[in-house]
């Protein structure tokens, strides 16, 4: 299933909607105070442990949601040594040169599915 589309994609490390605070604070007003216009979030964190309560509910122009962690997405390249995995540096660089690239289609590359520390879903 795709992700719905969005006027906005707010891409946010270790904050919104699971950190409080000033970030998340302007935020949260910021989307409560444009109702004309539907977003979606990227949260990137670090473990689900330490983020495994929403502390701000999400207001209905909030459409889609992705959360990535890190200790996950990266667990199975933790015990490989990047000297000695020259994949591993094709696989970063592709990554690059993907991210700097122009999208005509105005879509960015997927660059979080099929992680396996993301998950994605549609808010209803």
């Amino acid at each position: 299933m795709n992700p719905p589309t969005v006027d906005v994609l707010f891409l946010l490390e270790g904050t919104y909607p699971y950190v409080r605070g000033g970030v998340s604070s302007w935020i949260h007003e910021i989307i409560k105070a444009s109702t004309d216009l539907t977003f979606g979030i990227m949260f990137i964190g670090a473990s689900p442990e330490e983020t495994n309560v929403m502390h701000y509910q999400l207001p209905e122009n909030v459409v889609y949601l992705e959360t990535c962690f890190l200790s996950q997405s990266l667990q199975p390249h933790i015990h490989k040594s990047a000297r000695s995995d020259a994949n591993t540096f094709e696989v970063m660089e592709a990554f690059h040169h993907q991210m700097h690239e122009a999208h005509p289609d105005g879509v960015a590359p997927d660059t979080c599915h099929g992680s396996t520390g993301c998950s994605g879903r549609a808010i209803n």
